[in-house]
């Protein structure tokens, strides 16, 4: 079937495809799509499902690049700070202070050697049901609340702040607390920011290209011809170029040498394999291009990383 790219929908808002989306989703495997840049990775993640379709977790965070998946992500700080950015605008938080990052919002972590601790909330369509339709579309102009000074949200604060105990307990019913809470806070979310107009596009400009994410992710060693892969996710080549970059912001080209030198590195890294050697396994035909790829997305040549990660030649 080849696919006309006319813009992206959101595919929530139609009930006939939904279950089958789902399914798919719920089939689909993690996918590790990386973009690297000075360190930064992009991750898509699956849909959260099964038993307990939703995460609510005390973590300490550190370092994560990029990613971004379709549900709706939502992190309290309970001690220390730590740093949060999403599409670019660094947002950084202190105790009391609640973030909420959008479906499909691209963020990251950024803070390495900080001592912190957070309640770290993720809920999608599993979760949600049909509600999942508004938080797909929420406006969130300002994400950033700082509870323990505002009056004016003292219930959300409440509720974070039992989650946060009921996290510690290991009492059999702490679960279903949490849960009933999970969906008293999603609705305080929904009271606070209004869901848009316009549909969201990202998730299914994602699930168009998944096929192309999972060839980077597995198949670079391979000579991948963009008119092969264009042809397996039911594109003309033309027009898979322009579903590929409005959703991820690169050329397929440029996605898939980030991809190789992703694993060159972690080869350079973790072994002492030639140089000629790692640019045959990540898919380049000469160690020339690979060294000419490698410069331009680390800023330096493949030995030269080697070195600074403490792993010499012999």
């Amino acid at each position: 079937m080849i696919h006309d790219f006319c813009g992206f929908f959101n595919p929530y808002f139609c009930p006939k495809i939904r279950k089958n989306l789902l399914f798919a989703l719920a089939k689909a495997q993690k996918m590790r799509y990386n973009i690297e840049k000075g360190g930064e990775a992009m991750l898509y993640q699956k849909l959260l499902g099964g038993a307990r379709p939703y995460h609510a977790l005390l973590v300490g965070h550190s370092v994560f690049g990029d990613h971004r998946h379709s549900e709706l992500e939502l992190s309290y700080c309970t001690e220390g700070s730590y740093r949060v950015c999403i599409g670019g605008t660094s947002y950084l938080l202190h105790r009391g202070d609640f973030l909420v990052i959008g479906s499909m919002c691209v963020h990251s972590y950024d803070n390495e050697g900080v001592k912190n601790l957070a309640l770290n909330i993720e809920v999608g369509p599993a979760f949600l049901s049909g509600f999942f339709d508004a938080f797909a579309r929420l406006h969130i102009e300002k994400p950033l609340l700082s509870l323990g000074s505002d009056e004016r949200h003292r219930e959300l604060h409440a509720l974070l702040e039992e989650t946060v105990m009921l996290c510690r307990e290991d009492a059999p019913t702490a679960e279903l607390l949490i849960k009933g809470n999970l969906y008293k806070i999603c609705a305080y979310i929904l009271k606070n920011f209004p869901p848009e107009d316009a549909v969201s596009r990202n998730l299914h400009g994602v699930l168009s290209i998944e096929r192309a994410l999972e060839m980077i992710r597995t198949r670079y060693a391979e000579p991948l011809r963009i008119e092969a892969v264009a042809r397996e996710n039911g594109y003309r080549e033309s027009n898979f170029c322009k579903v590929f970059k409005a959703v991820t912001g690169k050329t397929f080209h440029t996605a898939l040498n980030h991809r190789r030198v992703e694993v060159a590195c972690m080869l350079l890294r973790d072994s002492n394999d030639a140089v000629e050697s790692i640019a045959q396994q990540v898919g380049f035909g000469d160690a020339k291009a690979f060294c000419r790829v490698f410069k331009s997305i680390t800023g330096g040549t493949p030995n030269t990383y080697r070195k600074n990660a403490g792993i010499q030649k012999t």
